[in-house]
């Protein structure tokens, strides 16, 4: 797996200097990936080593054979988006299969731990030809609404419950304590806003780009301009192999 790592460089919103990362992956191979799958799929989806790879494959086959078409593809995005983000570091503080339903849907995709400090994830994806850009606004946007709408159901609570149920000794128990006050400031109407989190926003496409790397940087330099978060980074992914993995979850 080859993560290509840039330098981002934008004037905030205080008219700050903000220098960040951008992470650039093509998945477009299935053999290559296979083992780093195999050896990372149980964590990602139980955080439990006592599950067993190929039953737990059939377990996300089957929840993907229910869905629809763009549901697939999301969900796969998401997957893939755990699989970049451990790489470069983070270590995983949620499951990626929900603890209510057969879905993957938990309030945010992800919540991430790096040096004590927690991150929030969220993956955005496009089948239909698309941009990077878009998709990483779209990500961010979610955020936003998961933060400081609070007339909707409360992210918090889920990701509190996430990080309970992780058994693989990667629980952090003091970013758990931090969650769970954000949850019980949700409930009482306590506003939080975006510009107070760490933010992971990932896009991926499973179209051939139509853009270069030196335009996906210059297209996500505009967007995060004027802007104004605690920290972000960006992950880019073009995947081109939907259909090999469905294949090795059914096989």
């Amino acid at each position: 797996m080859n993560i290509v790592e840039n330098n981002i460089n934008f004037i905030n919103s205080n008219k700050n200097q903000i220098n960040t990362k951008i992470y650039y992956v093509k998945f477009d191979n299935m053999t290559d990936l296979q083992s780093t799958i195999d050896n990372e799929f149980v964590d990602i989806v139980h955080a439990d080593s006592t599950y067993d790879l190929e039953p737990t494959k059939k377990e996300i086959y089957k929840i993907l054979c229910k869905k629809n078409d763009q549901q697939q593809h999301g969900a796969i995005a998401e997957f893939f988006a755990h699989i970049v983000i451990r790489k470069i570091g983070f270590t995983q503080q949620c499951l990626y299969k929900n603890l209510e339903e057969s879905s993957m849907k938990k309030g945010f995709d992800g919540l991430y731990s790096y040096n004590n400090i927690f991150w929030i994830m969220e993956s955005k994806s496009a089948k239909e030809e698309n941009i990077h850009k878009n998709k990483i606004d779209e990500a961010i946007k979610s955020i936003r609404t998961a933060i400081e709408d609070l007339s909707r159901n409360n992210p918090w609570l889920n990701a509190v419950h996430h990080i309970s149920n992780l058994e693989n000794n990667q629980r952090n128990d003091s970013i758990k304590q931090k969650v769970k006050k954000l949850s019980k400031d949700f409930q009482e109407g306590v506003k939080h806003t975006i510009n107070e989190f760490n933010l992971i926003p990932v896009s991926t496409l499973f179209l051939p780009s139509s853009q270069n790397l030196a335009e996906i940087i210059s297209d996500i330099n505009t967007l995060l301009t004027n802007t104004n978060y605690r920290q972000i980074i960006i992950v880019c992914i073009d995947n081109y192999i939907f259909n090999d993995f469905i294949e090795y979850l059914r096989n």
